[in-house]
């Protein structure tokens, strides 16, 4: 824009992501690409318009807003502006909402004009380019996000993750902590089982971080051991109580009894008053006499300091002597630290932390520096066993995917009622309607004596992990597949996964946070997903490393579903769109010839 057109116009954007995947580190990048001043502005907790807008003169402490505050110190009138946690502003607890005064000058049509209460002059900032970050777009105003150019920042990959780590974490993690290179070395396995074991439930590389810096810090301390035991420190010398380095601290004054009687005695004693002489009567008051002291004090004085020249010369000599010794001393000092920092380094150098897997088959060294994992990749591999009536479904926990398993049973327990469809596992409302359209939707694929055996019969859904409340309309494939699999005693292969909504007809409905899912089901080894066809696009989009290895079925309806899940043939699944290791493969469909036409050797 710079190159083709004169005009110097800012524009605004917004970069909305998960916390700690570099949304600031990139907003001062493109400042600093643009050659232009850039200042930081943090939005977290502002509850007041005034800060956006200014206050009157009329008020007390008033003062100018941020933005004009800001376009001064910057001393230029293009700089760029970068708006921290704009999603995290709150209403005023009059009513007054912040997000309304931002509207005028994030709006690029009319920001040249911008009044600030303070100033009350219009003040321009067209040409000022706005950044702004936020975590989440939902929480600001319709109105607003319609003047933004919304840029979406995804959460990092693994892969991403150990890239990260290898090039930029580790090495300034060593470098902060006075650490060699090669003090500590981590195999790609290693950072691997960090990742997932301790930073499982973060989008960024902050806690990652923080991982590296914890087993730094012990390795320090380590070597410091080490180095105390091989050099035990000298014993500290003893000053005496005339040596110049030694504090001296006032007396302590000891109270005692006798002390007190003391003083109780002198207190006792009757003082005769004063008797006050008014000074205009000059009674006692001899200014002659006084200046005869002086006098006298003066040259007794003087005939002092002659008579100790001797003495004081003495004492010179002395004082001299303890500064030699204390510079010396000093000097000593010097020299054994120094000593002491070449024999640190020498053994920085010789000692060596190597993170190697192979050695470390159960992450024992790993807990024994950053503890037991958040996250076990293992259990939850154990947890999922193959039977009837059991599926995954992938969701979405805040930022962070997760692989979660349904079950279905026949309840037993209860005879009183027959056909009932009960649930757990802290269900909300929508999560509960998806329920019902599942079940509606797999009747479809039951023969009519199965229907009648099941009308006889309770089910009980569940949903693990019953502790976390549980909503969104993306369970209903694996609702219905878990359906099937306990009515049909057929049982659903534990490398699929599966999301998307169904309808009342059997259509499979877009869904959101493909990323995430697809992350949480590869980081299990589920290789196997199935994504509605409205997510095709989506998923191509994703990184090319988070592909690899991966089967995807794109379906439209849930008879696609049924095939990929219960089909016994693998001609149903060559119908279906999918995508192996990135690659797109096109169904191949069955083409319909009318009866009597005629082939040519060509058409053949």
């Amino acid at each position: 824009m710079k190159k083709t057109t004169d005009k110097k116009k800012g524009f605004v954007i917004l970069l909305n992501g998960p916390p700690g995947t570099g949304k600031t580190t990139i907003a001062k990048a493109i400042a600093a690409a643009l050659k232009r001043e850039s200042r930081f502005i943090s939005f977290a907790g502002v509850t007041d318009p005034a800060f956006v807008k200014g206050h009157k003169r009329t008020y007390l402490d008033a003062q100018p807003g941020i933005f004009v505050k800001e376009l001064i110190k910057s001393k230029v009138m293009n700089p760029v502006f970068i708006l921290d946690e704009v999603d995290k502003l709150s209403k005023h607890f009059q009513g007054v909402d912040p997000y309304y005064a931002l509207m005028e000058i994030l709006n690029p049509e009319e920001n040249h004009n911008f009044t600030d209460h303070y100033l009350d002059v219009k003040v321009d900032f067209s040409q000022v380019v706005f950044i702004l970050t936020a975590n989440q777009v939902l929480n600001m105003l319709e109105p607003l996000r319609n003047r933004l150019e919304i840029i979406e920042v995804p959460s990092y990959i693994e892969q991403e993750k150990m890239i990260i780590a290898k090039k930029y974490l580790i090495p300034e993690v060593l470098k902060e902590h006075g650490l060699p290179a090669n003090t500590i070395v981590f195999d790609d396995e290693t950072v691997s089982r960090i990742i997932k074991g301790w930073c499982y439930y973060e989008s960024g590389v902050r806690e990652l971080r923080r991982c590296f810096e914890k087993i730094a810090r012990k390795q320090a301390l380590e070597i410091l051991n080490i180095h105390r035991r091989e050099h035990p420190p000298a014993p500290v010398e003893s000053l005496d109580d005339d040596h110049p380095r030694r504090a001296k601290f006032p007396p302590t004054l000891d109270i005692t009894s006798a002390t007190l009687k003391e003083e109780a005695t002198l207190s006792s004693v009757d003082i005769p008053p004063v008797k006050a002489v008014p000074l205009e009567s000059g009674a006692g008051l001899n200014l002659a006499s006084q200046e005869q002291e002086k006098t006298q004090t003066a040259s007794a004085s003087a005939v002092s300091s002659g008579s100790g020249s001797g003495s004081g010369s003495a004492a010179n000599t002395s004082k001299d002597k303890d500064n030699s010794k204390a510079e010396n001393e000093d000097k000593a000092q010097k020299d054994r630290n120094t000593e002491e920092a070449r024999q640190l380094i020498e053994l920085k150098n010789q000692t060596k932390l190597v993170f190697d897997a192979k050695n470390d088959p159960f992450d024992e060294v790993l807990k024994k520096y950053l503890g037991n994992p958040a996250f076990d990749d293992m259990y939850e591999r154990r947890m999922r066993k193959p039977f009837m009536g059991s599926a995954n479904v992938l969701t979405v926990s805040g930022f962070i995917g997760h692989v979660m398993t349904v079950e279905c049973i026949y309840d037993l327990s209860s005879n009183e009622k027959k056909g009932v469809l009960s649930s757990s596992g802290n269900l909300q409302k929508v999560l509960q309607e998806s329920l019902t359209i599942a079940r509606l939707v797999a009747f479809k694929y039951l023969p009519d004596e199965k229907i009648k055996e099941i009308a006889e019969k309770n089910v009980h859904v569940h949903f693990l992990q019953g502790g976390t409340p549980k909503d969104g309309p993306s369970a209903g494939l694996s609702i219905a597949s878990a359906f099937l699999s306990l009515m049909l005693n057929k049982p659903i292969p534990q490398d699929l996964s599966m999301t998307g909504e169904l309808s009342l007809n059997g259509d499979v409905c877009k869904i959101g946070g493909v990323q995430a899912k697809v992350t949480a089901s590869k980081a299990l080894d589920i290789n196997r997903i199935i994504l509605p066809w409205g997510n095709k696009t989506e998923f191509f989009e994703l990184p090319k490393m988070l592909k690899e290895g991966l089967t995807v079925y794109f379906v439209k309806e849930y008879k696609e579903v049924y095939d990929i899940v219960f089909g016994e043939s693998e001609e149903a699944l060559k119908t279906i769109e999918r995508c192996v290791n990135g690659q797109f493969i096109a169904p191949i469909r069955p083409v319909s010839i009318p009866t009597g036409t005629i082939l040519s050797v060509r058409d053949t």
